[in-house]
């Protein structure tokens, strides 16, 4: 019985921190799906709330310009003003895009406690 409740714990410590680690599809105001749509376009990345073969799918800008925001950390203790930024030539040097801007982004207004 001891063995069974060590593993268990093991199993829920291992499962909890890869849950923590990923970044969440439906905070992009994205769409897990098999396959984007023809309106759609599959942001890269690996998801924690889609599956393992799902893509995050997030509608076409029909301006063309996808990156309004760079999200530098999807960690609560980074949330802030300083935790995104503009893209560079419509890329993100680092962290993840979105296409909504900055300041419709709760990661980038407010910090997480």
């Amino acid at each position: 019985m001891p063995r069974l409740s060590v593993s268990l714990f093991i199993v829920f410590l291992l499962t909890s921190s890869l849950a923590m680690a990923g970044e969440n599809c439906s905070r992009l105001n994205g769409i897990c799906r098999d396959g984007c749509g023809q309106n759609e376009e599959a942001q890269l990345g690996a998801f924690e709330d889609c599956g393992e073969k799902q893509e995050c799918c997030l509608v076409k800008d029909p301006t063309g310009d996808r990156m309004h925001c760079c999200i530098y950390s999807f960690a609560g203790a980074d949330y802030g003003p300083s935790n995104c930024g503009l893209p560079e030539g419509n890329l993100c040097p680092k962290g993840s895009g979105s296409p909504l801007a900055c300041e419709k982004l709760k990661m980038c207004k407010e910090r997480n406690q």
